[in-house]
């Protein structure tokens, strides 16, 4: 199959990084976000979008994917990336297509800040300004230089625009919400036992704050605690919950994986059908339902046991069965 593809097309294989300066960008890249003001620890979600726009197919391995995303404060200094948030799988981009993905930066670049009692990863007050370069050299070795990728995006030839927004303090209900998403990180614990407290500050923020900027990432963060404690039928009410209140939230994937794996370990697929169906007729276009259409398919196409050992699949199963 590779050998015909081979011989169909005509495959550039990159890592982004290995194109030559003086050669023309192979990929158009852009970034967008929702708004320009932020909470002190709202999510930062930033949208990026990958386009061939060359003749040939191109073929991006994404495990050797280096990214540079610049974040910038106000004054002048460089935000360090804690880790790299790259969530596709591998594609080969047809000529005019186009990749899309997304990224909390609040996650990726915040901190918990213990001196001034925050528990969870905020970015200071403040503006910033954001940009991604798509890396256009090697060093002698062949192998990207991660130091030089991260400390000196100007070096490289492919960039985006711009975005700029500002981190403001939360006021009036919005400051509760804060004080309850912070309280619930506090209470944190790994032992179910222990993890009552936390659940009682996060649902006090969605059933007292229904529009609070931090609501999505505490409907995430109540699901992912009861799937950790095997709660599935609560699971489940929570996750319904969620996309009764925003069905397109950019937590929505996370939520609908919280199910997923819950169906999974109790090894019940034909729940797992009955909930996915009713998540995409109950939200058509949306993207809990392009989640929950996503995770329907692989439970459709795998055997029973096959999908409850998903993350054990080899590469060969996974194309016999025909999944991503």
């Amino acid at each position: 199959m590779i050998k015909a593809l081979i011989s169909s097309f005509m495959i550039t294989t990159i890592f982004l990084w290995s194109v030559c300066c003086s050669q023309p960008a192979f990929l158009l890249c852009s970034l967008s976000a929702d708004k320009k003001e932020y909470l002190f620890g709202e999510p930062v979600w930033i949208s990026f979008r990958l386009i061939n726009n060359q003749s040939d197919i191109i073929f991006i391995d994404h495990l050797n994917l280096p990214t540079a995303m610049e974040l910038v404060d106000q004054n002048g200094a460089k935000i360090k990336k804690k880790y790299s948030d790259w969530r596709v799988s591998t594609p080969l981009l047809h000529p005019g297509d186009t990749l899309s993905w997304k990224t909390n930066i609040t996650s990726t670049h915040g901190h918990i800040m213990h001196d001034k009692d925050i528990y969870f990863d905020v970015l200071p007050l403040g503006k910033y300004t954001v940009k991604f370069a798509i890396p256009t050299r090697r060093n002698k070795s062949g192998f990207a230089n991660i130091d030089t990728i991260f400390s000196n995006i100007e070096s490289y030839e492919i960039k985006s625009n711009q975005i700029r927004f500002e981190i403001m303090e939360p006021k009036d209900i919005e400051k509760d919400a804060f004080l309850l998403m912070n309280l619930a990180a506090k209470s944190h614990s790994k032992k179910c036992d222990n993890l009552i407290e936390e659940l009682g500050y996060l649902d006090r923020l969605v059933e007292h704050h229904p529009y609070s900027a931090y609501r999505d990432a505490a409907y995430s963060t109540i699901c992912f605690i009861l799937e950790w404690c095997h709660q599935q039928d609560l699971v489940l009410k929570y996750a319904r919950k969620s996309f009764d209140a925003n069905p397109n939230s950019y937590f929505a994937d996370q939520i609908i994986y919280y199910c997923e794996k819950s169906f999974r370990y109790f090894k019940n697929p034909g729940k797992a059908r009955r909930f996915f169906k009713k998540i995409i007729s109950k939200c058509p276009g949306t993207q809990a339902a392009v989640e929950a259409s996503w995770q329907l398919d692989r439970v459709n196409k795998l055997p029973k046991d096959k999908w409850i050992n998903i993350l054990k699949l080899t590469p060969k199963d996974r194309a016999f069965y025909g999944i991503d």
